[in-house]
């Protein structure tokens, strides 16, 4: 059944973040008004760092939400007026101290089906290292791993963030197409 017919009435934030904004909308479909609670979150880019060895380069870093140490691509938000590429490269320096010569789009993809946000995902290779300069929250080690052992670590909840699982498999998908 398609939605096409639906309109938005009005629409009143509710609470305001710094990456997050909680809002109500309401709608009309099908001729009924409905509202909605509804979440929306600033869009992210994920980089997935190939070396020339076939190795990707992942952060660990202690996430106060999970209550937990995890694996993920170097990632960050994009800032208001910036470009999801300009943001990967940032986000790589930023968190790895590493910049690449070679960057190719993979792919944007919804953040969820409930909440409105997107993740812009970028390969980037031709490495080289620098200086990192983490956000005052952030405390990260820079980790690398071969490609099916990161790909592993996807299956075995290692790697555990829905949205990195996403890319990395993504990537996988990618590289196996073109190879394959």
């Amino acid at each position: 059944m398609a939605y096409n017919d639906t309109k938005i009435i009005s629409e009143k934030d509710i609470y305001q973040a710094k990456y997050w904004r909680v809002f109500q909308r309401t709608l009309e479909r099908n001729g009924k008004v409905i509202t909605k609670d509804m979440l929306s979150r600033i869009s992210v880019v994920h980089v997935i760092a190939v070396t020339d060895t076939d190795e990707i380069y992942l952060v660990s870093q202690y996430r106060d939400a999970l209550n937990e140490e995890t694996f993920e691509v170097p990632a960050g938000h994009i800032d208001e007026g910036e470009e999801p590429l300009a943001a990967a490269k940032r986000e790589l320096a930023e968190e790895t101290g590493l910049t690449s010569t070679n960057w190719e789009h993979l792919i944007t993809y919804n953040q969820g089906a409930n909440f409105s946000g997107k993740v812009h995902v970028f390969i980037a290779t031709g490495l080289s290292e620098g200086q990192t300069n983490f956000d005052e929250d952030e405390d990260i080690e820079l980790v690398k791993f071969p490609v099916e052992e990161v790909l592993a670590k996807t299956q075995n909840g290692e790697i555990s963030v829905a949205s990195n699982i996403a890319t990395l498999q993504l990537y996988n998908a990618m590289k196996r197409q073109k190879h394959g």
